[in-house]
């Protein structure tokens, strides 16, 4: 019974994941409000709160779970983050060498969806710093860590192998998947993947959602560091 119920919170989650934001554009559509006309500050507001309304809806949902498990993040004292922070550390220098690789490959230096987000952070940079520090590294590894190793149990050498490899594909290409893609978009999402194969395996490890989530903070809250000051 507890199966079908863990898979059946995994298909809402994913659901709502990807409506969420159609949903929310929805109500401001019945309400004749064109999202476009609004002030900077005013859709900064909005969208983060979207953002919030969304972490709080998935928070509730897996709540016992999230409690037990940061109760014990903080009585692990940052051994977690000491004992994996050399894998992650490998993991991004191998998504900046793919990164360079398929720029030379592609003559592409980036996505059409990093080529967006970058574009967002100019434009509405409260509410991508929120997303990106914030909203990011909690729901990302919510659905790609947590809500997947629920589907894909079990504690064979197989079933965990493939447990890492299924997380990291998806999280990679999600972040480059767009309406209009193209292949050199969907490779691009092979250096997202290097850092999901890390965070996959921290997670499987530590069996602990803000065990692998440190990471995902870290390594976004660096990021927009260096795109905000590149900004400027």
């Amino acid at each position: 019974m507890k199966k079908y119920k863990d898979l059946l919170l995994v298909l809402i989650s994913f659901l709502l994941y990807f409506t969420f934001s159609m949903i929310f554009s929805y109500i401001f559509r019945l309400l004749n409000i064109n999202i476009k006309d609004l002030k900077p500050i005013v859709l900064n507001g909005i969208l983060v709160l979207s953002d919030l309304i969304f972490i709080v809806i998935m928070f509730l949902i897996y709540k016992k779970e999230l409690i037990k498990e940061f109760k014990e993040f903080i009585s692990n004292k940052g051994k977690w983050f000491i004992k994996y922070i050399g894998i992650f550390l490998i993991s991004v220098l191998v998504m900046g060498i793919l990164n360079v690789l398929l720029s030379k490959i592609t003559n592409m230096d980036m996505s059409e969806n990093e080529d967006q987000i970058r574009r967002l952070i100019k434009l509405l940079p409260i509410y991508m710093t929120f997303s990106t520090v914030v909203y990011a590294p909690f729901i990302e590894e919510l659905l790609f860590r947590k809500c997947i190793r629920k589907v894909i149990k079990g504690n064979d050498k197989y079933t965990k192998i493939a447990y890492v490899l299924i997380s990291a594909i998806i999280f990679g290409l999600l972040h480059v998947i767009t309406i209009d893609a193209s292949f050199y978009d969907l490779l691009m999402g092979i250096p997202y993947m290097a850092v999901g194969l890390a965070l996959a395996y921290i997670y499987l490890k530590t069996d602990n959602l803000f065990g692998s989530m440190q990471f995902h903070f870290m390594h976004n809250t660096i990021l927009l560091i260096i795109q905000l000051m590149m900004r400027g």
